[in-house]
């Protein structure tokens, strides 16, 4: 054969990246001789086991061991004046033994490594006026509030548990002290080992904010040329602040009530109205215009369980003083200002 099939060829061929001509040759050397599908069949298993990782395992010592029994095959016996031709099986044979002992990845002193599977992600997302609950590989439980989407990976990898989140969610992270668990939100990534915290970052919104709940949560920018990374550290009744127009900031809050949307309920506490429209849009599945730009700025103080949506306007009418009429799924809201 031309072009003799090694073990770095075969390597390359269990990883599926070999190209026709590389595959047309393999399975010529195969039709060859049966010894030689059989060293293809047991170089395919010793591929597929894992690497355990046995210190017991002395690969120099082994290769030597080998060196020593092949070497007989190289040598005529000491009773006979023929040669002695080793078979084309041997170093094959020899060569499987050695990779089920060293889980493959450390015999290739070529420097091939063996790919890591691709992670195949997975997408939650959650239409106007509903939430979801998605629980994790890990365990952990992510709660979606309206408009929102999760992207995840079906299991995660080894050293990291990281998802992407857009709109509004609580998590309940499971602990793992070597396997920090990452939400990436935009431009913040949130880095926690084990704890609950809240993020909201809406498309439409002008800051993405982060609330702690318990445990301790770290928050940090991207960072690029004309900023620096920024780093908060938070503990619960802590909330994040971030917007493209200021820095990084912290404050003290009530994370019971901005996470009481879980529970089906909306609070508001000195909220102003254009803020607190916007989380009604998304409740309801409704859009809401404002006559007099000056009403974003009044403050409501407000609690709602999984009230209709009549009586929501109603309750900020009367607190605020806004007139308000509704034409399908389109609501208007009139007035001078806040009474």
């Amino acid at each position: 054969m031309k072009n003799p099939v090694t073990w770095q060829l075969l390597a390359k061929h269990f990883a599926q990246e070999t190209s026709p001509e590389e595959n047309q040759q393999i399975e010529q050397w195969q039709a060859e001789d049966t010894s030689h599908q059989q060293l293809f069949n047991q170089a395919r298993k010793a591929w597929q086991q894992p690497y355990a990782g046995n210190p017991a395992f002395d690969p120099n010592k082994g290769l030597r061991q080998l060196d020593a029994r092949l070497a007989q095959y190289s040598r005529p016996p000491a009773t006979s004046s023929r040669t002695y031709k080793m078979p084309s099986w041997i170093p094959w044979a020899a060569m499987v033994i050695v990779i089920g002992g060293l889980g493959l990845l450390t015999y290739l002193s070529s420097g091939y490594v063996r790919p890591r599977p691709a992670i195949e992600y997975v997408e939650q997302t959650t239409p106007y006026g509903q939430t979801s609950l998605v629980t994790l590989a890990d365990g952990s439980k992510v709660y979606l509030n309206a408009l929102s989407k999760l992207r995840y990976p079906r299991m995660f990898a080894a050293s990291t548990r990281e998802v992407y989140i857009s709109g509004e969610a609580f998590f309940e992270v499971t602990p793992n002290p070597d396997k920090p668990f990452l939400v990436h939100s935009g431009p913040l990534t949130t880095k926690v080992l084990g704890t609950s915290f809240n993020i909201k970052a809406y498309a439409g919104d002008s800051s993405q904010v982060v609330t702690v709940a318990s445990g301790i949560v770290q928050v940090a920018t991207a960072g690029n040329r004309a900023a620096a990374s920024q780093k908060i550290r938070l503990s619960p009744n802590q909330q994040a602040s971030y917007s493209m127009a200021s820095q990084l900031t912290k404050a003290q809050v009530d994370a019971a009530a901005l996470i009481a949307w879980k529970e089906g309920m909306l609070r508001f506490d000195d909220t102003p109205l254009g803020e607190a429209c916007r989380q009604l849009e998304r409740w309801y599945g409704v859009k809401i215009i404002f006559h007099n730009k000056a009403i974003h700025s009044c403050l409501l103080t407000a609690q709602f369980r999984n009230e209709p949506l009549s009586v929501v306007l109603e309750s900020v009418s009367l607190s605020t003083g806004i007139q308000y009429t509704q034409q399908g799924k389109t609501i208007f809201f009139k007035g001078q200002g806040c009474s």
